[in-house]
């Protein structure tokens, strides 16, 4: 087995990055992406779930509670902010209406690879996560 088919299989077998899998569930799919966008800070945070939202900052004891403002039974992640987070529904109902695609889990790696939407897309994600991480900061 070549070094690609056995990282193929280590990505796709592992527990651990669940939300960039989301976002980039095909490895080699993936790389040929990555090399397109430019990425950020901020877009590293949204792809890789490791941030300043309260999931990831509760792991590290940095906040008390990994739960969401909106919701207490809801825990504040990449996932839940950007499909369900209340605040943002009408962000979330432009992009639906621009792409032609609903914002759900299922379509969230077919709105980054789709090359005509990808930036209206990644700057739907970078938006939400800026006001997020930006009401997380520590003082």
């Amino acid at each position: 087995m070549d070094s690609i088919e056995k990282w193929k299989k280590r990505y796709m077998s592992s527990d651990t990055a669940a939300v960039t899998k989301m976002f980039l569930p095909d490895i080699e799919a993936a790389y040929r992406l990555l090399q397109k966008l430019e990425l950020s800070p901020i877009l590293v945070q949204v792809l890789t779930g490791h941030g300043g939202f309260s999931s990831y900052l509760y792991r590290f004891k940095c906040k008390n509670s990994p739960e969401c403002v909106c919701d207490s039974q809801k825990e504040e992640s990449v996932e839940h902010l950007l499909l369900e987070y209340p605040k943002y529904l009408q962000d979330r109902f432009k992009l639906e209406m621009v792409t032609n695609m609903q914002p759900k889990k299922e379509n969230i790696s077919k709105l980054l690879a789709c090359k005509k939407h990808r930036n209206r897309f990644i700057t739907y994600c970078i938006d939400i996560a800026k006001d997020v991480i930006n009401r997380n900061k520590t003082k």
